[in-house]
């Protein structure tokens, strides 16, 4: 695996992240080694919260399913897809009775307003075009009322003192060994009220 670098995009507030393109082959490749359900209880925690009973929640870009099978057990009508059709193969053969499947997080596939709740686990950073195609998909198969939770690497203080230090190479614009951005949160913010959303919470 290369090591991946990291470069300022000062236009877009963002650090870049280079070395290791994430697509299909590169999640099939990090997963390989097999699954080993184990819930993920901060998931869990936080999606009751929210939402109670049965509700139905997607988790896109579900990965080894961890999630799914943490909500599943939990009680929640969970669903997974991912577009790394090896790893989607290898949590079917292991957990069969999970709802996972190979699947667009941009688009899903799923009827308008189908979910209750939708968790991005470390996703949007992933798409050097960004992540708008995404936020649009969430809000359309979110039923009013519901929620989006969403995950990103972000610019903490450390970064933002390494920034003002200009300890990061100025990025080059280029999209070759694209791996993501590590993100500005209250862009991120922006970004999805923009789409429609309110914040509820954020750490």
């Amino acid at each position: 695996m290369n090591e991946k670098k990291a470069f300022y995009d000062e236009k877009n507030r963002r650090i870049v992240h280079v070395g290791t393109v994430a697509d299909d082959d590169y999640w099939d490749s990090h997963w390989a080694e097999g699954i080993v359900l184990r819930p993920d209880r901060f998931v869990v925690e936080t999606t009751k919260r929210y939402l109670t009973g049965s509700a139905k929640i997607l988790d896109a870009g579900c990965g080894l399913a961890n999630t799914v099978h943490g909500l599943d057990q939990a009680g929640f009508s969970a669903y997974g897809i991912d577009f790394a059709q090896k790893t989607v193969g290898m949590v079917n053969r292991a957990a069969p009775h999970l709802q996972v499947t190979v699947g667009d997080v941009r688009a899903t596939g799923f009827a308008d307003e189908f979910f209750d709740g939708v968790w991005s686990l470390g996703v949007i950073e992933h798409f050097f075009d960004g992540y708008d195609e995404i936020a649009l998909e969430m809000k359309r198969i979110i039923r009013s009322g519901g929620v989006a939770f969403v995950t990103v690497p972000s610019i903490s203080p450390l970064r933002r003192l390494k920034i003002r230090m200009g300890l990061y190479p100025r990025f080059p614009g280029e999209q070759a060994g694209f791996y993501q951005f590590v993100l500005e949160p209250s862009s991120i913010v922006s970004s999805f009220e923009q789409h429609g959303f309110k914040l509820l919470e954020s750490q």
